[in-house]
């Protein structure tokens, strides 16, 4: 079995780029109501995942609410500019809706970085989670307070329940 090296370079951009689109697409009620129609305040997080189950978006009377849905948990794999980038968009949603926890975590790789200010070093980790930006990858982009920098993979996934990988494809197994 050969595998080829771009094929993992190519899916990790194809996937953050429908990731983009689909945020950019849910952020706005007007392309909300393009794409199901004029109904779109009939739809709420339980029918969106009974319709992703294959049911009818707008029938809610098969939805079964007896169990409250989990909130989505949210964990970005990887803290450079594309993944900074992406915890800035998702933070944000993450804090407004309702189906999502509001804290957003990220997995940084942990660094020791030079402050700007004072020449001192820092974790990287520490200095995203006081500073809210990531001064290494993304200066000056301020990142949501509810975004929260975890350098040990395993505390970062812990329990959620969406994993977005934003890793340089060399770093993928």
């Amino acid at each position: 079995f050969y595998f080829h090296p771009l094929s993992s370079y190519m899916a990790c951009h194809i996937t953050v780029g429908l990731i983009i689109i689909l945020i950019s697409l849910f952020q706005s009620k007007a392309a909300s109501s393009t794409l199901f129609g004029n109904n779109i305040e009939n739809i709420s997080p339980y029918s969106l995942r009974h319709h992703h189950r294959g049911g009818d978006i707008y029938d809610s009377t098969s939805i079964d609410t007896t169990m409250t849905p989990e909130k989505e948990r949210i964990c970005i794999i990887g803290s450079g500019n594309w993944g900074s980038a992406i915890a800035t968009v998702l933070g944000r949603n993450a804090a407004r809706l309702p189906f999502c926890h509001d804290e957003v975590r990220m997995w940084v790789f942990e660094e020791t970085v030079t402050l700007p200010a004072d020449n001192t070093s820092a974790k990287l980790s520490e200095v995203i989670n006081t500073r809210h930006e990531n001064i290494k990858y993304l200066p000056g982009v301020k990142l949501p307070s509810n975004v929260r920098a975890v350098p040990d993979l395993k505390d970062a996934c812990k329990d959620a329940t969406l994993l977005i990988f934003v890793l340089p494809h060399q770093f993928l197994p």
